[in-house]
């Protein structure tokens, strides 16, 4: 009876949070989630935290595609599960799968020195800004 009750429980608040966009309901929205990303502007650079809390360095692609855009991507698998535990799930929330995000560069960025650090559950990418040459004076000529 116990059991029943929890099932029907759990069928309730998956339908109560469900997505409508989502037939599948609470599950599937979760796994499709994205990390949260934090984005920065300072004087020479930007900067975009991405928390993935639980991923390490190897586990990050960082890529540009066609656009110039650039592409973070990464693919986390839950551990597997020891066949001799007697034990079971009665809430499962940590998200694993794939994910995968695209970040639109403003022009001033310097593609070729953007740099790449994952510690403690966040990826930081720095992305340094083209250094604008001074300019000098001079006079156009009108023709």
């Amino acid at each position: 009876m116990t059991n029943q009750r929890n099932r029907l429980l759990r069928t309730v608040l998956d339908e109560l949070f469900a997505d409508p966009a989502t037939p599948a309901g609470n599950n599937a929205r979760r796994d499709a989630q994205l990390p949260p990303v934090n984005l920065f502007e300072a004087e020479y650079y930007y900067l975009i935290e991405l928390a993935a809390p639980g991923l390490s360095k190897g586990d990050f692609v960082l890529t540009f595609d066609e656009d110039d855009n650039l592409v973070v991507s990464a693919d986390r698998q839950p551990a597997q599960a020891d066949a001799a535990r007697r034990e079971h799930y009665l809430v499962r929330e940590f998200s694993f799968g794939k994910f995968r995000r695209t970040f639109v560069l403003p022009d001033d960025v310097d593609r070729a020195a953007i740099t790449a650090r994952a510690e403690n559950g966040i990826l930081t990418i720095t992305l340094p800004k083209l250094r604008q040459q001074p300019g000098r004076p001079r006079t156009i000529a009108v023709e």
